[in-house]
């Protein structure tokens, strides 16, 4: 479903009063058992400015009672001192994969990365950190340890650079165990040394890394979203839609 108007034709009033009846239906049927429901769950992502319409019906949930409403806000930490965890990884040695691409696909749409060839070493190098990070069984507030090369002279590059080395050694702790799936050994070797590749000094950095650097330094430039996206255990949004 599409609508399209010009500003101020109440585009987002149709589509408050829309998420309003959801939640009336979700709120008529929480009493029935999952499978008599005729509701369902629903996510609404906000553009508008400061999330008014997320807040409207915030307001509408809390005045007729509803309160199973998950607010995804940073600005919230401002209010209340809390964020929701989200970990976009699934530990899931069988899901690694599918959870890097869909990673990876998120920076690209939010980025606007539209054609893949033109940004070879962005494809390339993001993919081989959220690996890393993947299988070290850490979270995307470690990509900070990724945004600036060794320079013994700068004493924060040097922790940098000493976290990366536990990561590697924590990756490859892992591919010891006799437990570790064969058929993605070679692949995860390959991203470690892609991202010793890249780290080698300053003008490897410069060239092969320094465009994935600025993207990732958007998300870890920002106390907020590092602090959600800091927790191994998030939000279990799966759980959240089949219960409604």
């Amino acid at each position: 479903m599409t609508f399209i108007s010009s500003t101020g034709e109440g585009k987002s009033r149709f589509l408050e009063y829309l998420i309003r009846k959801d939640v009336d239906r979700l709120k008529a049927d929480r009493h029935l058992p999952k499978n008599k429901r005729k509701s369902c769950s629903l996510c609404f992502i906000d553009p508008t400015p400061q999330g008014k319409i997320a807040y409207n019906v915030l307001n509408y949930c809390a005045s007729i009672g509803f309160n199973k409403v998950l607010l995804i806000d940073a600005h919230q930490i401002q209010v209340v001192g809390k964020v929701p965890p989200i970990n976009p990884f699934n530990y899931d040695k069988t899901y690694i994969v599918d959870s890097v691409d869909y990673l990876k696909d998120a920076f690209r749409v939010l980025f606007g990365i539209a054609d893949e060839s033109k940004t070879a070493y962005i494809t390339t190098y993001l993919t081989a950190v959220f690996t890393v990070l993947h299988f070290a069984g850490l979270t995307l507030r470690e990509l900070i340890y990724f945004t600036m090369p060794f320079d013994k002279t700068n004493e924060l590059t040097v922790d940098y650079k000493f976290y990366r080395d536990e990561i590697a050694k924590m990756v490859q702790g892992k591919m010891d165990k006799p437990d570790f799936p064969r058929h993605h050994k070679a692949i995860v070797e390959k991203h470690l040394s892609e991202v010793e590749f890249a780290f080698k000094n300053i003008p490897n950095f410069t060239k092969e890394f320094g465009s994935t650097a600025r993207r990732i330094n958007t998300l870890v430039n920002n106390p907020n979203l590092s602090m959600i996206f800091g927790h191994r255990k998030g939000v279990n949004f799966d759980k959240l839609i089949s219960d409604g």
